[in-house]
């Protein structure tokens, strides 16, 4: 799944601010390394850096994926929030952690699919 296809469902005037241009992530990317290493919500960041506070702060959210995904800045998000890292180790315990959420994600689907077989559909009969 590219990055395209995990935002194809919210409405464009939900960015208020094109994310996809550097200098509109900007702000996000140096409030988090004046940061390092302190972990903050979509929330906090948006109040800090002036993008919408209401909502799910899908801007924000787009924009850090951007940071991480384009820009290639280390940035984790964690359960606490999102942060800007500087060590390979901490990038590394991030992946193990995508990576761990990744099998609970696969398992899942294999254990809905087991019940689904067990399910009749009368609409396909």
């Amino acid at each position: 799944m590219n990055q395209e296809d995990i935002y194809s469902t919210v409405p464009e005037e939900a960015f208020l601010q094109k994310c996809e241009e550097p200098e509109h992530r900007r702000p996000i990317l140096e409030f988090l390394q004046y940061n390092t290493g302190k972990f903050f919500t979509a929330k906090q960041i948006a109040k800090e850096c002036g993008f919408p506070t209401t909502g799910t702060q899908v801007e924000v959210r787009k924009a850090i994926t951007l940071l991480l995904e384009i820009d290639k800045q280390p940035i984790m998000s964690m359960v606490r929030g999102y942060g800007y890292v500087t060590t390979r180790s901490q990038m590394n315990f991030y992946a193990d952690a995508l990576e761990e959420r990744l099998k609970g994600l696969l398992r899942r689907i294999q254990v809905v699919r087991e019940i689904a077989l067990d399910l009749e559909d009368p609409e396909w009969n």
